[in-house]
């Protein structure tokens, strides 16, 4: 209860920091990347973002490092099956920038578990063997067991996402367990349509290897929702099956960014329970982070006002 008391108003107030549909508003009729940024400066980014950081990449690293320390904050307050629950999440970052560092040797992100701050001039088998305890030292093995480090990096999801469901079924059990596992179901949904787009666009097999978490008689329905969301009505549909956009995955992934919107706004609305209110934070989060690199494309490319708003989600 004590880990709830003083948990739980922390994510209201980090929920509650985050941009409203009037900040985007504004956001979507400003004319270049520098007001852009000016506008970001009177909002929580203030110490974040300057007028100088106009490359997207050192904009995106800066977002991403900004929300690292604030979720971080949040996981430093909690202990046991909590903090084991938080860190599954935060685990795709670390992941991620992990794959990165070992592909680069530049090391620009924050970890959230400190052991993962290696020394870069080691052999790759040395740096793994210094990470084995750690959950991405874990699926890193998985993946060399099944195959090579290039396919890990293509099929880091799929490791990732079943680590998680494996994680969520022995840590929990009842209702919350249910609802975790709820939750997460649609998003690995959408990761297995983008997967099946990307495939058939390419002319590959696709196999119950190549998904996450899903029977193999259940591809054929995946396969039938892809294309129900092909076929739909949705003003999203016919802007990304449009002419200009013509791309399936990105509406796949706007549907999928829709549905952790919505889900997220209806757990911090009516859930007290410390693990789906910091799923739903850390989900508007990266929805946010996503939203502000768009709007600075956007604005870089100059596209209008009519283009650039499909892409946002809020």
């Amino acid at each position: 209860m004590k880990e709830a008391n003083i948990l739980i108003p922390l994510i209201k107030s980090y929920y509650a920091s985050l941009l409203k549909p009037e900040d985007y508003q504004l956001l979507l009729n400003l004319n270049s990347v520098t007001e852009v940024l000016e506008y970001l400066m009177t909002t929580q980014y203030l110490q974040v973002l300057n007028v100088s950081t106009l490359h997207r990449e050192e904009i995106e690293k800066r977002l991403k490092n900004y929300h690292a320390t604030n979720l971080k904050r949040l996981e430093n307050l909690v202990y046991g099956q909590k903090r084991q629950f938080i860190y599954l999440f935060l685990l795709r970052d670390d992941l991620n920038n992990f794959i990165s560092l070992i592909k680069t040797k530049v090391q620009s992100f924050i970890f959230y578990d400190e052991k993962l701050n290696v020394k870069m001039d080691d052999s790759l088998s040395n740096i793994l063997e210094s990470i084995k305890t750690t959950a991405v030292g874990q699926i890193i093995k998985q993946a060399l067991i099944l195959g090579t480090f290039e396919e890990l990096v293509a099929k880091v999801d799929n490791y990732y996402f079943n680590y998680v469901f494996k994680q969520i079924n022995t840590l929990y059990r009842g209702a919350l367990r249910n609802s975790l596992l709820s939750g997460l179901r649609d998003w690995v949904v959408a990761h297995n349509l983008k997967l099946i787009y990307r495939m058939k666009k390419y002319n590959y097999d696709i196999t119950r290897e190549s998904l996450v978490y899903i029977n193999a008689d259940q591809v054929n329905s995946v396969t039938n929702k892809l294309r129900e969301i092909s076929l739909s009505e949705m003003p999203e549909t016919k802007y990304f099956l449009s002419s200009k956009g013509k791309d399936l995955n990105l509406l796949v992934e706007h549907i999928d960014s829709i549905y952790k919107f919505n889900y997220s706004h209806k757990n911090l609305r009516t859930v007290s329970s410390i693990e789906e209110l910091f799923l739903a934070i850390f989900l508007l989060a990266k929805i946010e982070i996503n939203n502000i690199i768009h709007i600075i494309e956007g604005k870089r490319y100059k596209l209008n006002l009519v283009s650039l708003d499909p892409l946002l989600v809020y």
